[in-house]
């Protein structure tokens, strides 16, 4: 007992000798992160928009990281991010649609943003904002979507964790109805 409380103690005091603080990895400016954001794009009736550009900018640092143009299908990727909070828009063909939500991203983690581009009408007006990444007047929403929907869902951590909970459930009421013996009747 004594050798492993020995163990122990060495084994935390080699630990906290040796460790470096995490924060730290993130302080500089030229040094990239190793998050990123990935997502589509969408106009209000659903249809995947191509040639969008999705900029983010590090509410903590002022920096702005911009996705390659969106592709067919209206996805994008912004990787190499620092992890901390972003102020999310779309620019598209001369006009920028500032999102109504900031995205959190973890460290090392991905993020995912789902915008529907939906243009200015009276009743959101009160939006408008101009967005850090462009000077672009605003001319709509992106309305980032709160929870993946379909088939997304499915493939988010939630859903993940939803269908391995059931299957681990499942498999516990096999393992535990196959411990019982079995009762045979006879007629």
């Amino acid at each position: 007992m004594i050798q492993f409380l020995r163990l122990a103690f060495a084994c935390l005091l080699s630990i906290s000798v040796t460790a470096q603080p995490v924060q730290a990895q993130y302080t500089s400016d030229d040094i990239q992160g190793t998050a990123k954001i990935t997502g589509k794009v969408v106009d209000s009736s659903g249809r995947e928009v191509r040639g969008a550009r999705v900029l983010a900018v590090h509410l903590s640092s002022s920096r702005i990281f911009a996705a390659e143009p969106t592709s067919g299908n209206g996805e994008y990727v912004i990787a190499g991010l620092p992890y901390g909070y972003f102020d999310m828009a779309v620019e598209l063909a001369e006009e920028i649609y500032v999102a109504n939500r900031i995205v959190n991203v973890a460290p090392a983690g991905t993020a995912a943003a789902i915008f529907t581009l939906v243009p200015f009408d009276p009743t959101t007006e009160g939006l408008s904002r101009p967005h850090p990444g462009s000077d672009a007047e605003p001319a709509g929403v992106a309305q980032l979507r709160a929870k993946p929907k379909g088939r997304e869902f499915w493939r988010s951590p939630k859903g993940v964790a939803i269908v391995s909970g059931v299957v681990g459930a499942g498999l516990l009421a096999i393992a535990a109805g196959s411990s019982n013996e079995s009762i045979s009747t006879s007629f």
